[in-house]
């Protein structure tokens, strides 16, 4: 919209008065409750994945916003699909959705150990020591999908990620798939209708199991961490015990000449208009799954203003699938100069053609490369 030329004036300033408040009230949001509009949006434009027990619940109940939802019995799970997980127990049952427990069931503990960096599966190699997931139907395949996650409440987000992966994965039972389909119809309204916490309290207890069965793994013999190649751990796993970071220099050039040959010229323009930055307790720019103190990115145009935008990763593979923020965020940044957004359009116009002339997996050692600079600081400390 701030690029359109038909959009009205009066709604570019709203919107950019909106954005210098937005990151303070989503931090005061209740947890989940941004997704929850998220997905209400997003089920009027594609309408509810109804199956036949469900072709006469009402639509405009299920998705009211801020108005209680219909009451929903708990369905029951089919014998053959309520396997013995150890993540999951009888007493979750009550305190989540149908969905995110079904989803519980249908995964296994996992824990990276000493992986490579050069892993060609990048789930595996990229959170050595992280608690982790993965789908109990491909994991024995060599691309089997493994999930990490870092908290509790990241790991309530984590699952519904989960339960889509399922419903494409190849080695995933009919059975399974059509049940997940079926629960996901009344997933946030039995969500609204637990008693406040009551989720998250759900979520802190497997959360706190997932650990114990990764330490048991540990105990058990598991092979220690490779010595040479081996990712940085930036996250503690005991979330009692957050991190210690260093404070990062907000001068260290994070893409630098040697590295600009690996993508176009788009991306490294975009990534010399960042400089590193510390996750702070202002609330503009963090996310709940993040220690303070992690090192991300702010814009160079804006930093030092009260409301700087901000960018937090957590993996070079996140940050190479999702910088697309920062180019967004540019054409629309009030402190930005008008030379770098036309010369920020200019390259994003031969960006699509370049970038598939790039050698594999340049784009990737290019943001690699982009993360070492970022962490380096904190490389000693957090092992």
């Amino acid at each position: 919209m701030a690029e359109c030329s038909l959009c009205p004036n009066e709604v570019k300033a709203r919107i950019e008065e909106l954005k210098t408040v937005r990151n303070r009230q989503k931090s005061q949001l209740k947890t989940g409750y941004h997704k929850i509009f998220i997905d209400r949006v997003w089920e009027r434009m594609h309408g509810p994945s109804l199956t036949d027990d469900d072709t006469d619940d009402d639509d405009a109940n299920n998705f009211a916003p801020r108005v209680p939802a219909m009451t929903y019995a708990r369905k029951s799970i089919p014998s053959h699909l309520s396997s013995i997980s150890a993540l999951a127990q009888d007493a979750d049952r009550a305190s989540t959705s149908d969905l995110t427990y079904f989803t519980m069931l249908q995964i296994e503990p996992y824990k990276t150990v000493g992986q490579s960096v050069s892993s060609e599966n990048d789930e595996n190699s990229r959170e050595i020591g992280f608690p982790g997931v993965c789908c109990k139907f491909c994991m024995k395949s060599p691309k089997g999908r493994k999930f990490f996650t870092t908290s509790s409440e990241h790991l309530g987000d984590l699952l519904l990620t989960i339960s889509n992966h399922m419903e494409i994965c190849k080695e995933c039972p009919a059975t399974v798939q059509s049940q997940l389909i079926r629960y996901k119809t009344s997933h946030n309204a039995q969500l609204q209708q637990l008693k406040e916490g009551e989720h998250d309290a759900c979520m802190k207890r497997v959360w706190k199991r997932l650990i114990v069965l990764n330490r048991a793994r540990d105990q058990r013999g598991a092979k220690p961490a490779a010595k040479r190649n081996a990712p940085i751990q930036y996250k503690t796993v005991d979330p009692s015990t957050p991190i210690q970071y260093k404070t990062v220099d907000p001068n260290t050039q994070l893409a630098t000449p040697d590295v600009e040959s690996l993508v176009t010229p788009f991306t490294f323009f975009t990534m010399k208009q960042v400089r590193p930055c510390n996750l702070d307790n202002s609330g503009n720019g963090s996310r709940s799954t993040f220690d303070f103190g992690f090192p991300g990115l702010e814009c160079l145009h804006c930093a030092g203003q009260a409301n700087s935008r901000r960018f937090f990763y957590r993996t070079a593979e996140i940050l190479g699938g999702n910088y697309a923020h920062i180019p967004n965020h540019l054409l629309a940044c009030s402190a930005c100069p008008p030379e770098i957004k036309t010369a920020l359009k200019e390259k994003k116009e031969a960006h699509l053609t370049l970038k598939h002339t790039l050698p594999k997996g340049s784009q990737k050692a290019f943001f690699s490369s982009v993360w070492k600079r970022l962490h380096q600081s904190n490389t000693s400390s957090e092992r």
